[in-house]
């Protein structure tokens, strides 16, 4: 396993060498900020509730379900592990928290868009995910396989959490297979 992680971490060293400058960092610490997206996210809830009222709240309430999971999964997964930060390590910059395996960016936002790539049938929610994730490695906050272990395992939540509700509600008719 060392010889993953120290290619892991040349992978990092070799990204951001030749790839990251200010002004990508910049970037893609604006794509991450929660409070860019949370409003449009409100405002498509309330539209949804007001086009489907009796879903909506199936809706809200299994996208809940899967952040709750997904933020729990990887807090767990961090503390565990505790893998410390690119961030920290390189000295690039203060981090809150200091562990990086999972991303929990990665893994909550291919949970979400995962699910609501099944849910709403629009397979085109999930670059969003991989945008935010490779945001995470320009910015320095993780190293590769942070992120794509996140992607991982948040595919798996969402593929959970619809395996769940497809087999608990089989006649609901809007997530009845697994994809």
């Amino acid at each position: 396993m060392l010889w993953l992680e120290k290619a892991d971490k040349l992978a990092f060293e070799y990204i951001q060498v030749y790839f990251v400058n200010n002004s990508i960092v910049s970037v893609s610490e604006i794509i991450v900020k929660e409070s860019y997206y949370l409003l449009p996210a409100l405002v498509f809830f309330a539209f949804y509730a007001w086009k489907n009222p009796g879903r909506a709240w199936i809706l809200f309430f299994l996208t809940i379900l899967v952040l709750l999971y997904s933020e729990g999964l990887a807090s767990i997964l961090k503390e565990s592990i505790g893998r410390l930060r690119p961030s920290i390590q390189w000295m690039l910059r203060y981090s809150l928290s200091i562990y990086s395996f999972p991303s929990a960016h990665a893994l909550n936002t291919m949970a979400i868009f995962y699910f609501l790539s099944v849910w709403f049938r629009k397979k085109w929610l999930i670059p969003f995910s991989l945008v935010i994730g490779i945001a995470r490695m320009l910015a320095g906050y993780h190293y590769p396989l942070d992120i794509l272990g996140g992607w991982i395992l948040g595919y798996g939540v969402a593929v959970l959490i619809i395996y769940l509700f497809a087999h608990l509600m089989p006649d609901s008719g809007k997530v009845s297979s697994l994809p």
